[in-house]
């Protein structure tokens, strides 16, 4: 018997580690083959009542029809009408498979010896602590999984949005949502909702005076509403305003810093389940990466905002210098970021390089106006001195920390891919990715803008010399795939009239 029953509570742990989804698995078929005839035991499944009856063995009269959670025993029980059957409760329950199954089985102590006895108890003890770790760690790897995903992501939207999807799952619910407070009207708003309903949610504001989001926020304490119909502080405005019809809920605080910013919500647990303390201290977890993810946001937000107007302002006072060189900046910057994005860079990386690439020709600042303003040919001297612009930018920006990459596409970008360019000679891929992007860019540009001496190349001439230039000026591979990153020199002209 012993091993009968081991055999089942491995059965039961792959069933873990490798389903996705068990309302495929047949739990009569796989109890029947590991325990036999001689083993009673019944298979249950979760609803809102307890847990129902889908299956009994032969000896049904040992077994309930339905058994509530109070009642799941996970220790061999004996009966109190001093028989010698025993019964013990295998619950599979998980995160990952959104269903709970119960199967009892019965043992008669009279065909077993006290040792028997105790190594069933073991491994059914060992059982449920596979099973505790094994979920916790799905949890918390679901949860570093966010963290992951959302620590280079400075769009406050697409973390919220992440974040309330990844809850969705963990808490197997009908919807998740996001309020923040609104300071000035101090009401709460829906920043993200995730329901079939969230366009017609989104409009909605909640009075911070009402509702169960307006005491979490008030009062700071988390809060679990099986029943939202009996509880005082349930705000129905939502539901009459949109159509959706709230049952249950489960409502956080997002308190970053120790300041409450907002609330986390989900609704309505599936499969006619209730809400539980375990569901309410993940969901609590949850909050606290929010809360962390959208003070880091909010912050990138006023940096971003604080170094474009300082940026503009750079190129606005080099351009002031120069009237011919007007825009060229901002168009570099626009078909580098083009070329970026055909290769797939990550939303940081294409920050980076819109930063590097508008930068680019920062170093002119300290290029003398008789040369840079020049009309005609520049002399060989004059145009040593315009060459060492690349190394006047980056000494002028080498002191901020976390730019490197920034930095190699200003120095470099005049690099040449046969190893003919300035400052250092590189040659091919020793030329960093972002001087070899800003310098097809940064070439497209200057052939088709006016100059003093001329006026600016077609589109279909310029890409045409690009296409010389594979190999030589430029790298070959990134020619090819900027080109084919446009539909048609239509979208090309477009975006220069854009500017």
């Amino acid at each position: 018997m012993f091993q009968k029953i081991f055999s089942l509570t491995n059965i039961f742990m792959n069933i873990l580690k490798e389903k996705n989804d068990i309302f495929d698995v047949d739990f009569r078929e796989i109890c029947t083959y590991a325990l036999g005839k001689d083993i009673p035991f019944g298979v249950y499944i979760e609803t809102r009542k307890g847990f129902l009856s889908i299956f009994k063995s032969e000896r049904s009269l040992l077994l309930k029809d339905v058994i509530l959670e109070s009642e799941i025993s996970k220790k061999l029980k004996s009966f109190d009408d001093g028989s010698s059957w025993y019964y013990f409760d295998l619950l599979l329950s998980s995160r990952k498979l959104h269903k709970k199954v119960l199967v009892r089985i019965f043992v008669n102590s009279s065909n077993l010896s006290d040792q028997e006895l105790s190594m069933i108890e073991s491994v059914v003890s060992n059982f449920y602590s596979f099973q505790d770790l094994y979920d916790k760690n799905y949890v918390f790897g679901e949860l570093i999984g966010i963290l992951k995903e959302t620590t280079e992501v400075e769009d406050i939207n697409e973390v919220i949005e992440k974040i309330t999807s990844i809850t969705k799952k963990l808490l197997d619910v009908q919807a998740s949502s996001i309020l923040l407070r609104d300071e000035k009207s101090n009401d709460l708003y829906f920043k993200v909702v995730d329901s079939e309903k969230s366009d017609r949610i989104k409009e909605i504001r909640v009075p911070i005076d009402k509702g169960v989001a307006g005491y979490t926020v008030r009062t700071g304490k988390s809060l679990i509403v099986n029943d939202v119909s009996n509880h005082p502080d349930f705000y129905s405005g939502v539901d009459e305003k949109s159509g959706f019809i709230t049952k249950s809920l489960m409502s956080v605080p997002i308190r970053p810093l120790g300041k409450i910013i907002g609330v986390i919500e989900v609704i309505n647990k599936l499969k006619e389940t209730e809400f539980s303390d375990d569901d309410l201290r993940i969901l609590e977890t949850i909050s606290e990466v929010l809360g962390i993810n959208i003070i880091n946001s909010l912050l990138y937000e006023r940096l971003n905002s604080i170094s474009s107007s300082i940026i503009k302002s750079l190129i606005t006072a080099l351009e002031a210098r120069d009237e011919y060189t007007k825009g060229h900046s901002f168009r570099v910057q626009i078909y580098s970021i083009k070329l970026g994005n055909a290769l797939r860079f990550s939303q940081k990386r294409i920050k980076q390089l819109e930063l590097s690439a508008i930068l680019h020709d920062i170093g002119k600042i300290g290029v003398p106006d008789s040369i840079l303003r020049k009309p005609g040919t520049l002399t060989d001297e004059e145009f040593e001195v315009i060459k060492k612009h690349p190394v006047i930018g980056y000494n002028i920006l080498s002191s901020i920390d976390g730019l490197d990459e920034v930095l190699e596409g200003i120095k470099y970008h005049h690099e040449r891919f046969d190893g003919k360019g300035y400052p250092d000679g590189l040659k091919g891929q020793e030329i960093p990715i972002f001087a070899r992007i800003i310098s097809i860019a940064d070439t497209l540009d200057a052939m088709t803008s006016d100059r003093p001496y001329r006026k600016g190349l077609p589109f279909e001439f310029a890409l045409e010399e690009i296409k010389k230039s594979k190999g030589t000026q430029l790298d070959p591979e990134l020619v090819d795939i900027f080109i084919n990153s446009f539909t048609s020199l239509e979208e090309i002209s477009s975006i220069i009239k854009e500017m």
